[in-house]
């Protein structure tokens, strides 16, 4: 069984171990096999000398990221002529606001990337009139490559507008596609969500 095959029915819940026998001993866990592989003088060398069923489990950890807050920016903005055109005559009510977010990400403990963004969005006081995501960028770390962004999600559904970025990170064919959203609501309040869930 190929790699790409593997992986589909890792993901899929069926479990695929190549050449196994009822007598083989178990081998080392994902956990183990990420530490060796950031560990690793060259990650990419590392991974590549995994075997077909390791790198299989490697390649699944994508969900295994978590995001650990860097650093934080939020303020009330001065619209643009623009902005308050959108905002229409209750102006007075409403307002513009932005939030930086800065995020690391860790596999087992141990920094893989970081991801940062910068959220945008305007009310007339009840309901969002003008938004915008800015400034996305990330870098990665042991061995993982930072390869740009990936795709950008919005969902307006009056009182709050939605905005997510998905950003692509690579180790050989292993890909990594952690995302950060910015939830920015009518009256300047905004939540963060490490995923691209809209719903």
């Amino acid at each position: 069984m190929g790699i790409a095959a593997a992986f589909t029915a890792l993901v899929a819940g069926v479990a695929v171990v190549p050449n196994a026998s009822a007598g083989a001993v178990a081998g080392p866990s994902s956990d183990e096999i990420a530490q060796s592989v950031y560990s690793a003088p060259d990650a990419a060398i590392a991974f590549a000398a995994l075997s077909e069923h390791q790198q299989v489990m490697f390649a699944a950890r994508t969900s295994q990221w978590k995001a650990v807050e860097v650093e934080t920016r939020t303020s009330k903005v001065t619209p643009t002529k623009q902005q308050l055109k959108a905002m229409g005559p209750s102006t007075a009510a409403g307002g513009c606001w932005y939030v930086y977010k800065y995020h690391d990400w860790y596999d087992v403990w141990i920094k893989t990337g970081s991801t940062w963004m910068t959220a945008t969005w305007c009310s007339n006081g009840s309901t969002i009139t003008s938004y915008n995501l800015s400034g996305q960028g990330g870098q990665g770390y042991k061995g993982i490559k930072y390869e740009g962004l990936g795709s950008k999600y919005v969902h307006n559904v009056g009182w709050e507008v939605r905005q997510a970025q998905q950003f692509k990170f690579n180790l050989g064919w292993a890909n990594f596609n952690p995302c950060m959203q910015i939830r920015g609501g009518a009256t300047g309040l905004y939540s963060f969500q490490p995923h691209c869930n809209l719903g």
